[in-house]
């Protein structure tokens, strides 16, 4: 070994090897749980309350983390980063559902009038019924049917009281439409009434006051699309008779 030459040389073969400063300190060395704990809540976005949760859980492990402290400053700081998006995403979200059930509690308020109403204020009731129709009830249903079909419900069973909206059955019909069905307290009696909404899907991120639409109305399952089309059915048997219907004429003996 040379004069100039520092290095310790290493132990004899059978004795233990001492730990140097690094080895001890990677031995050592453990992760924090606070910064992997708050990196978990961080990502699970349906719920803002525990998003929020991780990024306070984050912060409070970020500065026992790093050179010389526990493991995990790397997911801490991410965990608040995330954090702080999922839970703007997830208030976001909650807030956008509860704008809809509220649109969607309101629309038996907005249909109600048509059968609590007196008829004599009709024009009225019909205006502020088409103004969130959509557009095939108006062109299905005009405003002799409908009236005619506000008089027929009247007839039956009374001006409507009142109606228990703490008991609706909301029903799926297709991807676009819902419908929500309830007992009324009619003056003559208690009669199902159910709605029909139709949801614009496009809308319903935008202008969610517009976004629902009134498609039928029954009570009873009676609805003005039925006298719609019983008057559809009766103009054509109209233009059958006018036509002198479907019968055949009878046709020419053929000569010899």
């Amino acid at each position: 070994m040379s004069q100039f030459d520092n290095t310790t040389p290493p132990p004899p073969p059978g004795f233990p090897q001492e730990p140097n400063d690094f080895q001890t300190y990677q031995t050592e060395r453990t992760w924090s749980g606070l910064g992997v704990t708050g990196f978990i809540c961080s990502l699970i976005v349906c719920c803002p309350v525990i998003t929020l949760v991780g990024v306070v859980l984050s912060a409070i492990a970020l500065p026992a983390t790093g050179a010389h402290k526990r493991k995990g400053r790397g997911l801490a700081i991410a965990g608040i980063i995330i954090g702080l998006i999922t839970t703007a995403i997830g208030a976001g979200g909650a807030f956008w559902l509860y704008k809809v059930s509220i649109e969607f509690v309101n629309v038996p308020n907005r249909v109600m009038p048509i059968l609590q109403g007196d008829t004599d204020n009709f024009a009225a009731i019909s205006n502020d019924l088409r103004v969130f129709t959509t557009d095939e009830f108006d062109s299905a249903v005009s405003d002799g049917v409908l009236n005619k079909w506000m008089q027929s419900v009247r007839e039956k069973h009374g001006k409507l009281a009142g109606f228990q909206a703490e008991q609706q059955q909301t029903q799926q019909i297709s991807q676009t439409k819902t419908s929500i069905s309830f007992t009324g307290k009619f003056v003559k009696g208690p009669a199902v009434i159910t709605i029909v909404i139709l949801m614009d899907q496009q809308a319903i991120f935008t202008d969610i006051a517009n976004a629902l639409k009134l498609d039928d109305i029954k009570v009873d399952g009676f609805s003005p699309r039925d006298i719609a089309k019983e008057e559809t059915g009766s103009k054509k048997d109209e233009r059958v008779d006018k036509n002198g219907g479907d019968t055949e004429k009878p046709s020419s003996p053929k000569e010899p």
